[in-house]
Protein backbone atom coordinates (compact mmCIF):
# COMPACT_ATOMS: atom_id res chain seq x y z
CA UNK A 1 0.00 0.00 0.00
CA UNK A 2 2.69 2.21 0.87
CA UNK A 3 4.06 1.59 -2.05
CA UNK A 4 1.23 2.53 -4.38
CA UNK A 5 1.07 5.99 -2.86
CA UNK A 6 4.32 6.56 -3.49
CA UNK A 7 3.80 5.95 -6.76
CA UNK A 8 0.60 7.96 -6.83
CA UNK A 9 2.70 10.86 -5.24
CA UNK A 10 5.05 10.42 -7.96
CA UNK A 11 2.31 10.63 -10.69
CA UNK A 12 1.42 13.36 -9.07
CA UNK A 13 4.96 15.58 -8.45
CA UNK A 14 5.07 14.36 -12.57
CA UNK A 15 2.06 15.64 -13.29
CA UNK A 16 2.50 18.95 -11.40
CA UNK A 17 6.20 19.40 -13.31
CA UNK A 18 4.01 18.82 -16.46
CA UNK A 19 2.03 21.34 -15.71
CA UNK A 20 4.63 23.54 -14.78
CA UNK A 21 6.27 22.98 -18.08
CA UNK A 22 3.48 24.44 -20.03
CA UNK A 23 2.93 27.14 -17.85
CA UNK A 24 6.72 28.11 -18.81
CA UNK A 25 5.84 27.18 -22.46
CA UNK A 26 3.30 29.67 -22.65
CA UNK A 27 5.85 32.81 -21.23
CA UNK A 28 7.63 31.68 -23.60
CA UNK A 29 4.78 32.15 -26.04
CA UNK A 30 3.76 35.26 -24.23
CA UNK A 31 7.34 36.57 -25.04
CA UNK A 32 7.45 35.05 -28.61
CA UNK A 33 4.18 37.41 -28.71
CA UNK A 34 6.01 40.18 -27.17
CA UNK A 35 8.79 39.91 -29.67
CA UNK A 36 6.07 39.22 -32.53
CA UNK A 37 4.25 42.49 -31.44
CA UNK A 38 7.51 44.82 -31.37
CA UNK A 39 8.62 43.63 -34.55
CA UNK A 40 4.90 44.17 -36.22
CA UNK A 41 6.29 47.75 -34.65
CA UNK A 42 9.08 47.56 -36.46
CA UNK A 43 7.52 46.81 -39.65
CA UNK A 44 8.95 43.65 -40.35
CA UNK A 45 7.99 41.00 -43.36
CA UNK A 46 4.51 41.05 -43.16
CA UNK A 47 4.11 37.45 -44.54
CA UNK A 48 6.76 36.08 -41.59
CA UNK A 49 4.32 37.88 -38.98
CA UNK A 50 1.01 36.26 -40.47
CA UNK A 51 2.81 32.46 -40.70
CA UNK A 52 4.59 33.21 -36.51
CA UNK A 53 0.71 34.23 -35.35
CA UNK A 54 -0.71 31.36 -36.91
CA UNK A 55 2.21 29.31 -35.60
CA UNK A 56 1.49 30.55 -32.18
CA UNK A 57 -1.99 29.73 -32.11
CA UNK A 58 -1.14 26.16 -33.15
CA UNK A 59 1.00 25.47 -30.22
CA UNK A 60 -1.88 27.38 -28.09
CA UNK A 61 -4.64 24.51 -29.32
CA UNK A 62 -1.61 21.94 -28.71
CA UNK A 63 -1.54 22.84 -25.18
CA UNK A 64 -5.20 23.35 -24.64
CA UNK A 65 -5.45 19.63 -25.39
CA UNK A 66 -2.39 19.04 -23.37
CA UNK A 67 -4.16 21.02 -20.49
CA UNK A 68 -7.28 18.89 -20.81
CA UNK A 69 -5.70 15.45 -21.17
CA UNK A 70 -3.86 16.49 -17.76
CA UNK A 71 -6.92 17.56 -16.23
CA UNK A 72 -8.50 14.17 -17.06
CA UNK A 73 -5.57 12.28 -15.23
CA UNK A 74 -6.06 13.94 -12.11
CA UNK A 75 -9.59 13.52 -11.90
CA UNK A 76 -8.88 9.41 -12.31
CA UNK A 77 -5.89 9.08 -9.79
CA UNK A 78 -8.37 11.38 -7.41
CA UNK A 79 -10.76 8.60 -8.06
CA UNK A 80 -8.93 5.48 -7.51
CA UNK A 81 -7.25 6.83 -4.49
CA UNK A 82 -10.19 6.95 -3.26
CA UNK A 83 -11.21 3.67 -4.24
CA UNK A 84 -8.09 2.28 -2.58
CA UNK A 85 -9.23 3.89 0.66
CA UNK A 86 -12.58 2.22 0.72
CA UNK A 87 -10.88 -0.91 -0.08
CA UNK A 88 -8.90 -0.91 2.77
CA UNK A 89 -11.44 -0.32 5.34
CA UNK A 90 -13.32 -3.07 3.95
CA UNK A 91 -10.79 -5.36 4.35
CA UNK A 92 -9.60 -4.16 8.45
CA UNK A 93 -13.27 -4.56 8.96
CA UNK A 94 -13.07 -8.40 7.62
CA UNK A 95 -10.20 -9.44 9.26
CA UNK A 96 -9.74 -7.22 12.70
CA UNK A 97 -10.69 -10.58 14.78
CA UNK A 98 -8.20 -12.95 13.61
CA UNK A 99 -4.73 -11.15 13.50
CA UNK A 100 -2.66 -10.06 16.23
CA UNK A 101 -3.46 -6.27 17.81
CA UNK A 102 0.15 -5.07 17.25
CA UNK A 103 -0.18 -5.96 13.49
CA UNK A 104 -3.41 -3.80 13.26
CA UNK A 105 -1.91 -1.17 15.04
CA UNK A 106 0.71 -1.73 12.12
CA UNK A 107 -1.35 -1.53 9.80
CA UNK A 108 -3.32 1.23 10.95
CA UNK A 109 0.03 3.13 11.39
CA UNK A 110 0.60 2.12 7.99
CA UNK A 111 -2.93 3.16 6.83
CA UNK A 112 -2.66 6.63 8.19
CA UNK A 113 0.92 7.71 7.16
CA UNK A 114 -0.76 6.80 3.58
CA UNK A 115 -3.63 8.59 4.53
CA UNK A 116 -1.63 11.84 5.20
CA UNK A 117 0.22 11.34 1.91
CA UNK A 118 -3.01 10.98 0.35
CA UNK A 119 -3.94 13.95 1.74
CA UNK A 120 -1.09 15.63 0.67
CA UNK A 121 -1.15 14.34 -2.68
CA UNK A 122 -4.54 15.39 -2.71
CA UNK A 123 -3.91 18.89 -1.75
CA UNK A 124 -0.87 19.08 -4.57
CA UNK A 125 -3.09 17.61 -6.85
CA UNK A 126 -5.87 20.53 -6.03
CA UNK A 127 -3.60 22.99 -6.14
CA UNK A 128 -2.03 21.81 -9.73
CA UNK A 129 -5.48 21.45 -10.85
CA UNK A 130 -6.46 24.84 -9.79
CA UNK A 131 -2.74 25.83 -11.72
CA UNK A 132 -3.92 24.12 -14.64
CA UNK A 133 -7.04 25.92 -14.83
CA UNK A 134 -5.40 29.07 -14.38
CA UNK A 135 -3.21 28.31 -16.84
CA UNK A 136 -6.19 27.20 -19.22
CA UNK A 137 -7.93 30.30 -18.83
CA UNK A 138 -4.70 32.40 -19.09
CA UNK A 139 -3.70 30.30 -22.52
CA UNK A 140 -7.32 30.29 -23.80
CA UNK A 141 -7.01 34.56 -23.13
CA UNK A 142 -4.18 34.71 -25.13
CA UNK A 143 -4.90 32.37 -27.78
CA UNK A 144 -8.18 34.99 -28.32
CA UNK A 145 -6.10 37.65 -28.05
CA UNK A 146 -3.92 36.64 -30.06
CA UNK A 147 -6.92 35.90 -32.44
CA UNK A 148 -8.00 39.36 -32.74
CA UNK A 149 -4.45 40.54 -32.85
CA UNK A 150 -3.93 38.31 -36.29
CA UNK A 151 -7.68 39.30 -37.57
CA UNK A 152 -6.39 42.89 -37.30
CA UNK A 153 -2.99 42.41 -38.34
CA UNK A 154 -4.49 41.03 -41.48
CA UNK A 155 -6.86 44.24 -42.09
CA UNK A 156 -3.92 46.27 -41.65
CA UNK A 157 -2.10 44.04 -43.90
CA UNK A 158 -5.13 44.47 -46.45
CA UNK A 159 -5.19 48.49 -45.91
CA UNK A 160 -1.22 48.78 -46.19
CA UNK A 161 -1.57 46.33 -49.69
CA UNK A 162 -4.48 49.05 -50.65
CA UNK A 163 -2.76 52.13 -49.49
CA UNK A 164 0.77 50.82 -51.52
CA UNK A 165 -1.55 49.94 -54.93
CA UNK A 166 -3.26 53.21 -54.60
CA UNK A 167 0.33 55.00 -54.30
CA UNK A 168 1.74 53.34 -56.94
CA UNK A 169 -1.21 53.55 -59.43
CA UNK A 170 -1.02 57.27 -58.55
CA UNK A 171 3.09 57.71 -59.10
CA UNK A 172 2.29 55.65 -62.12
CA UNK A 173 0.11 58.48 -63.89
CA UNK A 174 2.46 61.36 -62.46
CA UNK A 175 5.24 60.23 -64.10
CA UNK A 176 3.17 59.59 -67.24
CA UNK A 177 1.86 63.24 -67.21
CA UNK A 178 5.39 64.74 -66.08
CA UNK A 179 6.80 62.18 -69.34
CA UNK A 180 4.38 63.72 -71.55
CA UNK A 181 5.05 67.14 -70.48
CA UNK A 182 9.05 66.95 -70.86
CA UNK A 183 9.27 64.13 -73.81
CA UNK A 184 11.49 66.46 -75.53
CA UNK A 185 14.09 67.25 -72.42
CA UNK A 186 14.41 63.60 -71.68
CA UNK A 187 15.40 61.78 -74.81
CA UNK A 188 18.88 61.11 -74.05
CA UNK A 189 17.68 58.93 -70.84
CA UNK A 190 14.97 57.19 -72.50
CA UNK A 191 16.72 54.53 -73.06
CA UNK A 192 17.45 54.40 -69.42
CA UNK A 193 14.14 54.61 -68.18
CA UNK A 194 12.89 51.93 -70.40
CA UNK A 195 15.50 49.52 -68.76
CA UNK A 196 14.41 50.86 -65.45
CA UNK A 197 10.55 50.17 -66.27
CA UNK A 198 11.46 46.99 -67.22
CA UNK A 199 13.46 45.64 -64.52
CA UNK A 200 11.01 47.50 -62.24
CA UNK A 201 7.80 45.40 -64.14
CA UNK A 202 10.32 42.20 -63.69
CA UNK A 203 10.47 43.00 -60.05
CA UNK A 204 6.67 43.16 -59.65
CA UNK A 205 6.48 39.70 -60.92
CA UNK A 206 8.41 38.28 -59.42
CA UNK A 207 7.11 39.65 -56.27
CA UNK A 208 3.49 38.45 -57.41
CA UNK A 209 5.11 35.03 -57.40
CA UNK A 210 6.71 35.44 -54.55
CA UNK A 211 3.45 36.11 -52.50
CA UNK A 212 2.71 32.81 -53.44
CA UNK A 213 5.98 31.06 -53.18
CA UNK A 214 7.26 32.66 -49.76
CA UNK A 215 8.54 29.37 -48.32
CA UNK A 216 10.69 27.93 -51.66
CA UNK A 217 11.70 31.55 -52.73
CA UNK A 218 12.74 33.74 -49.52
CA UNK A 219 15.85 33.83 -50.35
CA UNK A 220 15.06 34.67 -54.23
CA UNK A 221 12.47 37.80 -52.79
CA UNK A 222 15.58 39.34 -50.72
CA UNK A 223 17.58 39.64 -54.32
CA UNK A 224 14.24 40.55 -55.78
CA UNK A 225 13.59 43.25 -53.22
CA UNK A 226 17.15 44.24 -53.49
CA UNK A 227 16.95 45.14 -57.02
CA UNK A 228 13.73 46.81 -56.48
CA UNK A 229 14.96 49.17 -53.78
CA UNK A 230 18.34 50.06 -56.32
CA UNK A 231 15.54 50.54 -58.82
CA UNK A 232 13.54 52.59 -56.71
CA UNK A 233 17.01 54.80 -56.19
CA UNK A 234 17.39 55.03 -59.62
CA UNK A 235 14.02 56.76 -59.79
CA UNK A 236 14.61 58.64 -57.44
CA UNK A 237 17.75 59.91 -59.18
CA UNK A 238 15.74 60.36 -62.42
CA UNK A 239 12.92 61.82 -60.80
CA UNK A 240 15.33 64.52 -59.36
CA UNK A 241 16.43 65.22 -62.88
CA UNK A 242 13.51 65.86 -63.93
CA UNK A 243 12.59 68.29 -61.58
CA UNK A 244 15.49 70.16 -62.39
CA UNK A 245 14.87 70.41 -65.97
CA UNK A 246 10.53 71.16 -65.03
CA UNK A 247 12.53 73.91 -63.17
CA UNK A 248 14.80 75.27 -65.96
CA UNK A 249 11.25 74.78 -68.47
CA UNK A 250 9.61 77.27 -66.25
CA UNK A 251 12.16 80.04 -65.92
CA UNK A 252 12.49 80.15 -69.06
CA UNK A 253 8.64 79.95 -69.33
CA UNK A 254 8.79 83.02 -67.19
CA UNK A 255 11.60 84.88 -69.07
CA UNK A 256 9.36 84.24 -72.14
CA UNK A 257 6.44 86.00 -70.72
CA UNK A 258 8.43 88.81 -69.49
CA UNK A 259 10.22 89.11 -72.62
CA UNK A 260 6.52 89.24 -73.77
CA UNK A 261 5.37 91.71 -71.44
CA UNK A 262 8.07 94.05 -72.39
CA UNK A 263 7.10 93.44 -76.48
CA UNK A 264 3.71 94.36 -75.65
CA UNK A 265 4.62 97.42 -73.38
CA UNK A 266 7.31 98.48 -76.61
CA UNK A 267 4.37 98.20 -78.99
CA UNK A 268 1.91 100.20 -76.81
CA UNK A 269 4.65 102.70 -76.46
CA UNK A 270 5.56 102.98 -80.30
CA UNK A 271 1.05 103.23 -81.11
CA UNK A 272 1.13 106.50 -78.95
CA UNK A 273 4.56 107.73 -80.16
CA UNK A 274 2.39 106.91 -83.69
CA UNK A 275 -0.55 108.68 -82.08
CA UNK A 276 1.08 111.96 -80.87
CA UNK A 277 3.23 112.05 -84.40
CA UNK A 278 0.33 112.49 -85.92
CA UNK A 279 -0.98 114.83 -84.13
CA UNK A 280 2.43 116.71 -84.09
CA UNK A 281 2.31 116.59 -87.86
CA UNK A 282 -1.23 117.69 -87.87
CA UNK A 283 -0.65 120.81 -85.51
CA UNK A 284 2.52 121.17 -87.87
CA UNK A 285 0.20 121.50 -90.84
CA UNK A 286 -2.08 124.10 -89.23
CA UNK A 287 0.68 125.83 -88.10
CA UNK A 288 1.87 126.20 -91.22
CA UNK A 289 -1.49 126.91 -92.44
CA UNK A 290 -1.68 129.87 -90.53
CA UNK A 291 1.49 130.84 -91.07
CA UNK A 292 0.83 131.54 -94.54
CA UNK A 293 -2.15 133.02 -93.79
CA UNK A 294 -0.45 135.54 -92.16
CA UNK A 295 1.49 136.04 -95.37
CA UNK A 296 -1.67 136.56 -97.79
CA UNK A 297 -1.71 139.85 -99.49
CA UNK A 298 -5.20 140.87 -98.59
CA UNK A 299 -5.76 143.61 -101.43
CA UNK A 300 -5.85 140.42 -103.95
CA UNK A 301 -7.47 137.96 -101.46
CA UNK A 302 -10.35 140.90 -101.48
CA UNK A 303 -10.27 140.80 -104.84
CA UNK A 304 -10.64 137.35 -104.81
CA UNK A 305 -13.58 137.30 -102.84
CA UNK A 306 -15.24 140.44 -104.96
CA UNK A 307 -15.01 138.34 -107.76
CA UNK A 308 -16.29 135.30 -106.02
CA UNK A 309 -19.49 137.03 -105.01
CA UNK A 310 -20.16 138.66 -108.10
CA UNK A 311 -19.89 135.34 -109.99
CA UNK A 312 -22.51 133.72 -107.76
CA UNK A 313 -24.92 136.48 -108.17
CA UNK A 314 -24.09 136.25 -111.40
CA UNK A 315 -24.58 132.35 -111.78
CA UNK A 316 -27.75 131.80 -110.09
CA UNK A 317 -29.41 134.60 -111.74
CA UNK A 318 -28.35 133.08 -115.24
CA UNK A 319 -28.81 129.51 -113.38
CA UNK A 320 -32.66 130.14 -112.64
CA UNK A 321 -33.04 131.91 -116.30
CA UNK A 322 -31.61 129.04 -118.02
CA UNK A 323 -33.64 126.90 -116.03
CA UNK A 324 -36.89 128.18 -116.61
CA UNK A 325 -36.31 129.19 -120.45
CA UNK A 326 -33.73 125.86 -122.08
CA UNK A 327 -32.56 123.89 -119.19
CA UNK A 328 -28.57 124.84 -119.44
CA UNK A 329 -26.61 124.84 -116.48
CA UNK A 330 -23.71 128.18 -115.01
CA UNK A 331 -20.54 128.78 -116.15
CA UNK A 332 -18.65 126.76 -112.82
CA UNK A 333 -16.26 129.94 -112.29
CA UNK A 334 -17.57 129.55 -109.01
CA UNK A 335 -15.97 126.27 -108.13
CA UNK A 336 -13.15 127.38 -110.31
CA UNK A 337 -12.51 130.44 -107.42
CA UNK A 338 -12.83 127.94 -104.47
CA UNK A 339 -9.70 126.36 -105.31
CA UNK A 340 -7.60 129.88 -105.42
CA UNK A 341 -9.48 130.81 -101.72
CA UNK A 342 -8.44 127.84 -100.53
CA UNK A 343 -4.82 128.55 -101.20
CA UNK A 344 -4.75 132.26 -100.21
CA UNK A 345 -6.39 131.61 -96.54
CA UNK A 346 -4.50 127.79 -96.40
CA UNK A 347 -7.55 125.83 -96.02
CA UNK A 348 -7.69 121.90 -95.56
CA UNK A 349 -8.38 119.92 -98.07
CA UNK A 350 -11.54 118.61 -95.60
CA UNK A 351 -12.51 122.87 -95.66
CA UNK A 352 -12.26 122.99 -99.52
CA UNK A 353 -14.29 119.96 -100.20
CA UNK A 354 -16.61 121.34 -97.51
CA UNK A 355 -17.14 124.50 -99.39
CA UNK A 356 -17.69 122.45 -102.60
CA UNK A 357 -20.45 120.55 -100.97
CA UNK A 358 -22.07 123.50 -99.99
CA UNK A 359 -21.97 124.67 -103.23
CA UNK A 360 -23.74 122.02 -105.09
CA UNK A 361 -25.93 121.71 -102.71
CA UNK A 362 -27.23 125.25 -102.99
CA UNK A 363 -27.47 124.65 -106.57
CA UNK A 364 -29.18 121.14 -106.05
CA UNK A 365 -32.34 122.85 -104.30
CA UNK A 366 -34.45 125.86 -106.84
CA UNK A 367 -36.78 128.23 -105.33
CA UNK A 368 -40.07 129.01 -106.54
CA UNK A 369 -40.45 131.04 -109.37
CA UNK A 370 -42.04 133.81 -107.28
CA UNK A 371 -39.14 133.91 -105.22
CA UNK A 372 -36.99 133.97 -107.40
CA UNK A 373 -36.33 137.53 -108.10
CA UNK A 374 -36.23 138.31 -104.52
CA UNK A 375 -33.45 135.50 -103.90
CA UNK A 376 -31.46 136.55 -106.71
CA UNK A 377 -30.85 139.77 -104.92
CA UNK A 378 -30.09 138.18 -101.59
CA UNK A 379 -27.80 135.17 -102.88
CA UNK A 380 -24.73 136.90 -102.58
CA UNK A 381 -24.80 137.88 -99.45
CA UNK A 382 -26.72 134.09 -98.36
CA UNK A 383 -23.65 132.27 -100.41
CA UNK A 384 -20.74 131.95 -97.59
CA UNK A 385 -23.33 131.05 -94.22
CA UNK A 386 -23.51 127.79 -96.41
CA UNK A 387 -19.72 127.36 -95.71
CA UNK A 388 -18.35 126.25 -93.02
CA UNK A 389 -14.96 126.91 -92.51
CA UNK A 390 -12.55 125.86 -89.52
Amino acid sequence: MSVEGGNVGGMLENNAEDGVKPDGQLNGMSQESGETTAKENGHPSTSDTQDHLVQIVVDLNFQNEYLKSQFEVLKNLHSESSESNQQKMAIERDGGGLEDVKELREKIESLSRELLEEKQTRGAAEEALKHLRAVFSEADAKSQELSAKLVEAQQKLEEEIKERDEKYSELDSKFNRLHKRAKQRIQEVQKEKDDIEAQFQDLKEKADRASTQQSSLQQELERTRQQANDALKAIDVLARQQAQREEELAQSQRHILALQEEIEELERENRLHSQQEALLKEELRNMERMKRREGVDMTYLKNVIVKLLQTGIEELSLFFENVYANGNSCTGEVEALLPVVGMLLQFSPEEIQKCQQAYRSSKEVPPSPASAASDTSSSGLSLFPRFSFS
